[in-house]
């Protein structure tokens, strides 16, 4: 009655011997079309003589890297630009007021409050975190960060912000 079952304890199969008999028969057939010579012959390619111009890949604005030297800690400049960063000194000097105090104190710039807020923004653990980016604050402290970028990239200003971790 369970003869074809699988988990029967009867002997095999007639299909199971014939698998079993031969090595030969555990393997499928190749393909006879992968032994057939490719009737395709090979088709030439194209020669082509335009010539590209290089004047056509130029660009309209400078193309070199500035070269940046530290001014003072968290200060860079290239000569032309100046870079502030959240390792700037009245920056950090902020932060620590912020820490010390634990509210947070007239920033000197909204430059130096958007860099302080930046600094701290990945940070939840630090409780200088929460007095700009708690409920009630987030949405004015957003609106500083987002006015002075805006400012900063649309003007010819020579100050850049940026917050490096």
């Amino acid at each position: 009655m369970y003869n074809n079952c699988v988990a029967s304890s009867s002997p095999q199969s007639s299909t199971e011997r014939y698998w079993e008999d031969s090595p030969d028969r555990r393997t499928f057939p190749t393909s006879a079309i992968r032994f057939e010579a490719n009737t395709h012959e090979a088709m030439p390619l194209r020669q082509t003589s335009r010539v590209f111009e290089t004047n056509a890949s130029r660009t309209s604005y400078p193309t070199h890297v500035p070269q940046w030297s530290q001014i003072e800690m968290g200060i860079w400049s290239d000569g032309t630009a100046i870079v502030l960063s959240s390792r700037c000194l009245d920056v950090q000097h902020y932060l620590a007021q912020a820490r010390y105090a634990l509210q947070l104190p007239p920033a000197p710039s909204e430059e130096v409050f958007v860099l302080a807020a930046l600094e701290v923004f990945y940070a939840p653990t630090n409780p200088v975190h929460w007095m700009f980016w708690s409920d009630e604050r987030k949405s004015e402290t957003a609106e500083v960060v987002t006015r002075v970028a805006c400012k900063h990239s649309s003007s010819s200003d020579s100050h850049i912000l940026t917050c490096l971790q």
